[in-house]
């Protein structure tokens, strides 16, 4: 069961550091956000979250 704990976080932080670093989708968010709206610039932290999401799942599984 520990190895599953140790997994676990190792996925966890490598997840967090790729949240929070800045690229490609940062600068995406930043210009739709002042270039239309901060309505859209949500919108599109939205898909890049879901989409990290989606491919963080098929790898586990």
């Amino acid at each position: 069961m520990d190895i599953y704990i140790l997994q676990f976080l190792n996925l966890f932080l490598l997840n967090f550091m790729n949240l929070i670093s800045p690229g490609p989708e940062t600068a995406l968010m930043l210009h739709n956000s002042s270039y239309y709206s901060r309505k859209i610039g949500l919108y599109t932290g939205l898909g890049i979250v879901t989409s990290s999401l989606i491919h963080k799942t098929y790898i586990v599984f």
